[in-house]
């Protein structure tokens, strides 16, 4: 289970990672706090106002999935650690590649650069099916 509580670890530097690449691209934009995002008509003139707000976005993103992951971590890790641990590297390694790629998408795009880490989204399928049949054990004894 150590393996399981190290790569959940690696989920704290992840956000740290997210903090950094919002908080240099606000700075860049000069977005002032409190604003959230930038508006629509300054990203869409802009592209610093833009990567700002595609930086939030994927930071927004993280911690809207952080829950799933760390739930089927803690859960599925129980019983399938090592695969787990494994899988939950790959999910950390694409929600980096997500944020860099977001940020970093062309200028009044839909933010198409966030697709270079889309294998993250899968890795949560496989997750969430070990956490399932932990579940599963758990209730039925085996």
């Amino acid at each position: 289970y150590s393996y399981v509580l190290a790569t959940i670890s690696g989920s704290i530097l992840l956000n740290y990672f997210h903090i950094f690449l919002t908080g240099s691209a606000r700075k860049a934009a000069k977005v002032d706090y409190p604003n959230a995002y930038a508006t629509h008509e300054d990203a869409s003139k802009d592209p610093a106002k833009f990567a700002f707000n595609c930086a939030q976005r994927a930071h927004q993103n993280f911690l809207e999935q952080l829950p799933i992951f760390l739930s089927t971590m803690l859960i599925g890790g129980l019983n399938y650690p090592v695969a787990m641990s494994v899988m939950g590297a790959a999910w950390i390694v694409g929600r980096v590649l997500y944020g860099i790629g977001y940020k970093n998408s062309p200028h009044n795009s839909t933010g198409q650069g966030r697709n270079k880490g889309a294998f993250a989204a899968i890795v949560q399928l496989p997750m969430l099916g070990l956490t399932l049949w932990s579940g599963y054990q758990f209730a039925m004894g085996l």
